[in-house]
């Protein structure tokens, strides 16, 4: 039951129309928020040299991928992860999120620390 839920809910954010505006939210509002909740367990921005609880990828190495689109970072928000706890955000929060997240795809610095 809970996996039909889970395709209607992405078919949902899948189907979804598109913005016309090209900046879906606030990079920097996105950013502030990535410092507050992202930054324990990712690197959320160049100045940051580690994360205090586990290694996983960088939001530039997120950003780097070719796969890394507004439409693949809203279905990941709304799948349930293992290792990534299942955090609600509000609209603006995941808008704030996927912009900052879309403007690091030029960041050239995407090694892991």
């Amino acid at each position: 039951m809970r996996s039909i839920a889970l395709t209607a809910t992405i078919l949902t954010a899948l189907c979804a129309p598109a913005r016309a505006d090209p900046m879906i939210g606030s990079p920097e509002d996105g950013l502030a928020y990535a410092r507050e909740v992202c930054s324990t367990c990712h690197i959320v921005e160049p100045s940051q040299r580690r994360v205090m609880l586990i290694e996983s990828l960088s939001f530039a190495q997120i950003a780097a991928d070719a796969g890394t689109t507004e439409m693949g970072l809203r279905a990941f928000f709304i799948t349930p992860h293992v290792v990534m706890p299942d955090f609600i955000f509000t609209p603006k929060q995941k808008d704030d999120l996927i912009a900052y997240i879309l403007s690091l795809k030029d960041t050239q610095d995407v090694d892991r620390p």
